[in-house]
């Protein structure tokens, strides 16, 4: 059993309910994937699977454009430092 991973990983460094709050969606990946090789989680889940289990969670997918580049985010919350 891994146990969550992503559910631990989420109350460690993750802050929910920030308003106008927005990760990129890779920086929220490499921070799970970090946070798994510190804290010895053999088991890390790909990003795809990562974005699948956040959504499930009520968490919030947007597409912003900046620069003329687009991004993926996820909106209302910000990485805990």
């Amino acid at each position: 059993d891994e146990e969550d991973s992503i559910g631990l990983w989420l109350a460690e460094r993750v802050e929910f309910g920030v308003v106008d709050g927005r990760v990129n969606a890779g920086r929220l990946y490499e921070s799970y994937r970090w946070w798994c090789h510190e804290n010895g989680v053999a088991d890390i889940r790909s990003n795809v699977a990562l974005g699948r289990e956040l959504g499930a969670r009520g968490l919030e997918r947007d597409v912003v454009k900046a620069d003329g580049k687009t991004a993926r985010v996820w909106r209302g919350i910000d990485l805990r430092t």
